[in-house]
Parts: structure tokens; sequence; C-alpha cells
């Protein structure tokens, strides 16, 4: 499926990268848009698919609006295919693709959409500048259960049943089943033929697999330090608290984290008493918040979190009237910086803000600096007020600054002021668009959020969307057992084995070393101080290393003879010269004459003069 979408000279690069291609599939589009059997998801054509592989989302996008697009898509693959203004050889590649617009490959497109919108809505969740840390622990736990919920139990193939939901899964099917047969040449292609419900079984399979290796990559990035400042998270406490059977073990497990945590990252600390004090603190806090929590609102954390130093709150708090130790351990919270997104997002808008103040003579900087150092610094160098005694009323009188720049504006823009037209639908409540794609992406995010809260009514005898029971679908099983499992999936889940174990190597050593170094080196390479001086690889070298070496005298001719630690060859003609050559240790020459004959592996010993 990648490589026929993505892949060199697939559909969507080729889009991307032909204007005459575009144009083409958007006259498809709005010829498509008048076909009545086709509902189409989206009002307006799109122009191209947004692919850009150096995006981490590069196939998101893309696969969104190709399950958008789907019959467009066809159509188009059957024109090119028939036109014969293009080359033979392009023409066979878009009928290839139009054949293979079978049934798998529409739910492997739907399942890869669905699956990618999933993540690029959790890896949302902490692009932003302040996310709360203490959240990265139920956020891991919610967003496991969803993927569980929806690709391992299969429940991404239920009917949302709702006209405001869908999926891209459902999407593309209805488009396809609902599509009739598009003729290209002298053939029929169906999108959706009619046997096509016995065909699935790798797909869920692949899912499967593919989702068991997500979670097992996903437990090995979050996982460790950063989960244990979920002892912040107000919301959980609660919940904890509600559930008597598992307060014991959930004091114990806070207990364990917050000795982590103040190992790590605050050691001249009294755990005990610091322990000690948020307990005191986080039953307080839980208290004032209950009635808010019931009700579902969202608090948060860091807020709620800062009465700490509010001496109101101490009171209500504690019978002794200070925190001597929280506090220190609240500022570790509060400046712990689980992603480096804000620091990115900061570094973009400085140099956008830049760019766009540049202008187009890159003086716009200088002009703006010039007007914050000699401009007015206060509201009283643009206006003064004046009010009589008793009056309510106040009146600002322009200052002389004020009536120049006023003579400087109508100077150069007239006496026109009001520059901005009032909007048509002023007072109207404004309501989102559809048929957009931004109207897609809710519709999408509300149809996997309804199937999540519908999982527990749905029984195995109901139908998936793809026409089938769910007690006839391939039931998950173990990796091993797993047919669709393979090498490459394999790597990727041993690589997260070993990510969980390092950092779990990480834990062990803050915790045996609490009052030293954090991390013990690891076993050092053994290496001699003064090692004996190599000789460099001369002539000599290799001359008085060899048993019987294999010397070539081009000084004199003659005969080769035998002597105890070397044999000489003393070559009569050329073309003895060369196969001596060939297998020679030495050669000695007495002329640069002879050096054309000597490859360049050799080792030359001039004896002659110039």
């Amino acid at each position: 499926m990648r490589e026929t979408l993505f892949g060199k000279g697939g559909l969507v690069p080729d889009l991307m990268n032909s204007w005459e291609l575009r144009a083409k599939f958007v006259a498809v589009q709005k010829e498509a848009s008048d076909c009545a059997e086709w509902k189409k998801p989206l009002e307006v054509a799109l122009r191209h698919l947004s692919f850009a592989p150096q995006r981490w989302d590069s196939e998101a996008s893309p696969l969104r609006r190709f399950a958008a697009t789907l019959v467009p898509v066809a159509l188009y693959l059957a024109m090119q295919s028939t036109d014969r203004r293009h080359k033979p050889a392009f023409r066979q590649k878009c009928a290839e693709t139009l054949r293979r617009l079978q049934p798998a490959f529409l739910v492997d497109c739907g399942l890869c959409g669905d699956w990618a919108q999933e993540w690029v809505r959790f890896l949302r969740v902490f692009d932003r500048e302040d996310h709360d840390s203490a959240l990265t622990a139920r956020q891991k736990s919610e967003f496991s259960s969803r993927l569980t919920t929806l690709f391992v139990d299969c429940h991404i193939l239920d009917d949302p049943a709702d006209s405001d939901a869908t999926t891209l899964t459902r999407l593309i099917v209805q488009q396809a089943m609902q599509c009739p047969g598009i003729r290209y040449g002298e053939s029929m292609h169906y999108l959706w033929p009619g046997t096509a419900k016995h065909t699935f079984d790798r797909c869920i399979q692949s899912l499967h697999a593919v989702a068991d290796v997500a979670l097992q990559d996903l437990d090995g990035e979050l996982n460790g330090f950063v989960l244990d400042f979920t002892v912040w998270d107000i919301k959980a406490f609660h919940l904890a608290k509600k559930k008597p059977q598992d307060w014991d073990n959930f004091k114990k497990l806070t207990d364990l984290r917050l000795r982590r945590l103040i190992r790590s990252g605050l050691k001249r600390l009294d755990a005990a008493e610091t322990m000690r004090e948020w307990w005191t603190a986080a039953h307080c806090l839980q208290e004032e918040l209950a009635a808010k929590l019931d009700r579902g609102e969202e608090i948060d954390n860091r807020q709620e979190w800062r009465k700490v130093f509010d001496e109101g709150f101490v009171r209500r708090a504690t019978s002794w009237g200070h925190f001597k130790m929280l506090p220190s351990f609240l500022n570790y919270y509060l400046g712990f910086r689980d992603s480096s997104t804000g620091v990115e997002r900061a570094l973009a808008q400085l140099t956008r803000l830049r760019n766009a103040h540049l202008g187009p003579l890159c003086v716009t900087m200088h002009d703006l600096l010039e007007i914050a150092m000699d401009g007015p610094s206060s509201e009283e160098d643009l206006a003064s007020r004046f009010f009589e005694d008793g009056d309510r009323d106040v009146v600002l009188r322009a200052t002389d600054m004020s009536l120049e720049l006023v003579h400087l504006w109508r100077s150069m823009f007239g006496s026109r002021f009001r520059l901005y037209k009032t909007r048509a639908d002023k007072g109207q409540p404004r309501v989102k668009r559809g048929g957009t794609e931004a109207s897609l992406i809710r519709q999408t995010a509300a149809g996997t959020d309804l199937l999540v809260r519908n999982a527990g009514t749905v029984s195995d005898r109901s139908k998936t969307i793809l026409g089938v029971k769910r007690k006839d679908l391939p039931q998950h099983d173990t990796l091993q057992r797993n047919p669709q499992f393979n090498q490459s999936l394999e790597d990727v889940y041993n690589s997260a084995a070993q990510k969980k174990q390092k950092k779990l190597d990480a834990r062990n050593q803050r915790r045996d070393h609490p009052e030293s170094r954090a991390y013990e080196p690891g076993p050092l390479r053994k290496a001699q101080l003064v090692a004996e001086p190599v000789p460099p690889r001369s002539a000599g070298y290799n001359y008085t290393r060899k048993q019987i070496a294999k010397v070539v005298d081009l000084t004199v001719g003659g005969s080769a003879f035998r002597c105890d630690s070397a044999t000489i060859m003393r070559p009569s003609g050329q073309a003895d010269i060369l196969s001596f050559l060939q297998t020679s240790d030495l050669i000695v020459v007495s002329s640069f004459a002879h050096l054309q004959f000597a490859p360049k592996f050799n080792d030359v010993l001039w004896l002659g003069t110039k």
C-alpha cells in the first residue's frame, strides 16, 4: 500500500510534482461532484494531497485526503490509463494502480489513516508549550486503552451510526460500495466486488501485530522517571480515594514514587518530612476540589498546587502553620518540562517575527527600534486627561506629538480613517463550516470517540462495516503465532524492550546511589600508558620480517638465485620483469627509468644516482 501511494513514481508524488496532473485531478473532482450516486465528503476540490516525506506526520494528511477523494482518484487513474497522449509506461502504471484498488487494499488505507490520526492526536497532547507532566501517566494509560479497544479488539470496524461521526475506514468502504463499475479501455473495474467479504484476514492480522508492537514501543518510550510525576495529579488522587479497596495499593505506590522524585530531584530534603507535608496538602486539595471533580470539570494541577504558597491554605491544611519542605519539592514539579516543543516553538516564533519585521528593504527593525527609543514612552506623551471636579466623564486632549502624527497620517493615507468594513454576519451566531477538511477531521475524531464509548455495548453478533460479523473476524493472538509478525516488526519490538531495560537500569542506579552520583561509570577499556613504538612500514621493515623475501634486482641483468634470507631475481627482459614484479616484496633500481615497471604496491629501494 505504501509503495503504491507514496513510493517513487506513486500516485501521490506524481500529483505533487506535476501541475498538469493536478489540474486534471481537480477537473475530475468537479465532474464527479455532479454525480448523484456519489455522496461526496468534501464540498471543495482538493488541489494536492499534502505529501512531504520530511515531516513526522507525512502520511496522515495524504491518507485522509485519499479517503475523501477515492472515487475521483479511481476516475483519474482510468482516464490517464486510456489517454494515448501519454507514454505507454505511464498509462500502464495508471492501469496497474487502478487494478490495485481492491477491497483489501482500500481497507488497509482506511486502517492506516485512522491509525495515523490517533497517533497524531496523542502526540499533539505533548506538542505544546505548557504540558502538565503530572498528566503523562494518565494520558499514556488512556491512550493505551484506546489503542487496544480500537485496533486490537477491532472496534474501529464498528459502525458509528451517526451522521456527524465517521472513521476513515468507514468513509472509504462507503465510497467503494457506492461506486459503480469503472470502464477503462476494454476492461471493467469494481472497487468493491460482491466477493469482497472473505479477503480481510490478512488486514486484521497485520493490524494486531502492528498494535502489539506499537504498545510495546510506547511502554519503552514513556517509562520510568517521567511517570513518577503523576503523584501531583489531583484527579487521580480523587479517583483512588473513592475506591477503598484499592486505596492501600495506591498509597504504597505513591510513597514509592515520592521517594524516587525526592531522591532524584532534591537529595538534601528530608524524605519523611516532605512526604508527610505532601500527604497533608493533597488531602486538603482533594476535599476542596471534590465537587468540581465529581461534576467532571477539568482542573489545572499546577494552579491548584500553587495554593501551598498561600498562607490561608496553609492554615486550613495544617495545625502547625507552615510548610517547611513542601515548597522546594513543589518548585521541582513546577519547573519540570517533559518535552522540548516549547523551546522549539519559541525559536520558530522568534524567527517568524524577525522575518516579518525585516520589511522589503530590511530597515523595518531599525525603524521600530528608533520609535521605541525616540517615540512616546508613556500615555501622557500622546494624550492628557482633562476633567472637572465631580465630573465622571474624562476627556483626553491630544498633545503636540499626537497632532503631528495625525498630520503625517493624513498626508500619507488621506482623511479616510475607517479602514475596515463591518462584517456581513455581525451579530449572527457563527457555525463551523461543513464540507471542508477541518470538518472531516472533527467528524473522524468524533467517530473514534463514539466507538470507544460504545465498545462495551457491542456484541459478537453485530455486523461490522465490512459486512461480516464480529465473531467471524480473526482473533487476537500472540506475536509469535501471528503470521504477519515479520522481521521488521521484531526489530522494533526488541528495540523497545532494550529502551525499557535501559531506563530500568538507570532508575536502579539512582536508587542504589542516593547520596553520590546517580550514574556509575561502566567497565573501562584497559590500555597501556607506554606502548612499544611501532616502526614505520618501510621496505627495510618488510624485508627484515619475512623469512624468505622475494627481491627483484633491476640494476644488473642475470638469472635468479636464492640465498638463506631472500630470493633475488634478475630479469633479462621486459616480459620477465612484469612476471617477477607481481610476486615481489622489494625492488632494487639504479635509475628512475626503472620505476615505470614497478606497481604501486611494491616497496622500492633506490641504489643509483640521478
